[in-house]
């Protein structure tokens, strides 16, 4: 069952005027440990980092709530095996989305020159 949907555009430039000062304040807010090393790792980190930050966005949309019940970071997306994004909860988020019956999080995200994309669905997986 879903449980709900996330959709969000991003202008890559937002970033990418970040990315000069790797140290800014905004990196350790946003990212977590591991996707900051995996972007370290991406010949595309630009791409990496935006479309991350468009699938924090989506995945906060899909729990409807007010912008402080979670903090971005607690959304982490990493690659899985295949290298699709793969969401994982921490913290409030994970706790929040226990509360309304969210068991998993699917996510797709679109990159063009400019801008990325991201399309989350929260659902809830019965265990018949």
């Amino acid at each position: 069952m879903i449980k709900g949907i996330g959709t969000d555009i991003l202008n890559k430039k937002r970033i990418e005027l970040l990315l000069d000062n790797k140290e800014d304040p905004f990196f350790k807010r946003i990212y977590t440990q591991k996707e900051l090393a995996e972007a370290k790792e991406d010949d595309q980190i630009l791409n990496y980092l935006s479309g991350r930050f468009a699938g924090k966005e989506a995945v906060f949309k899909t729990f409807k709530v007010h912008s402080n019940a979670v903090h971005l970071q607690e959304i982490e997306i990493l690659r899985s095996e295949l290298g699709f994004p793969e969401v994982k909860l921490h913290g409030k988020a994970r706790e929040l989305a226990r509360s309304i019956g969210i068991s998993k999080i699917e996510l797709s995200l679109s990159h063009e020159k400019e801008y990325v994309i991201a399309y989350a669905i929260a659902i809830e997986e019965n265990n018949i």
